[in-house]
């Protein structure tokens, strides 16, 4: 099952599907929660509102069965990236609209399943890919808003012989 979490909309209960919320609430969400439901239970998972402060932790009760993440406008800092480290089951993920540093995503080289990954955070620069490197699966790597000139582009795809770079 697939699980989305944006504004104004809540889980029915129903296949994964979405309801529109009578009220809106701008407080970043509280994903707590989601050590409720049964650790293989959900497959992807997109979260594109800001995530309160330390409820992230119980997204890695997700990883037995996690294949697919979407982390957008999150509003999420290096303090979230030891939990995300901890999907080592995630074979795609997008992220952006969060505030990472270049030695913070250096954690992601856990994540050795991942073929996909599109790490499109503005925060970044070349430095920030150095774990790529590591990731023996890795087939494509998005790197859109990223800090890259013309020149550390193309010395990442040097770097990354065999992916697809941009």
């Amino acid at each position: 099952m697939a699980l989305e979490i944006h504004p104004a909309a809540e889980l029915d209960g129903h296949g994964g599907r979405t309801v529109e919320s009578a009220s809106v609430s701008w407080s970043p969400v509280d994903v707590r929660f989601l050590d409720q439901l049964p650790s293989d239970s959900i497959t992807g998972l997109s979260i594109t509102y800001a995530v309160q402060p330390g409820s992230l932790a119980a997204l890695a009760h997700l990883a037995p069965g996690l294949r697919r993440l979407t982390l957008a406008w999150t509003d999420l800092t290096d303090e979230a990236l030891p939990h995300l480290a901890m999907l080592r089951h995630l074979a795609w993920w997008q992220s952006f609209g969060n505030h990472f540093s270049d030695a913070g995503v250096q954690q992601l080289v856990a994540l050795e399943e991942l073929d996909h990954l599109y790490l499109e955070e503005a925060t970044l620069t070349l430095a920030g890919f150095a774990f790529a490197r590591r990731l023996e699966r890795l087939c494509r790597l998005g790197v859109q808003d990223a800090m890259l000139s013309k020149r550390d582009l193309k010395t990442l795809r040097r770097q990354l012989p065999g992916v697809d770079v941009g």
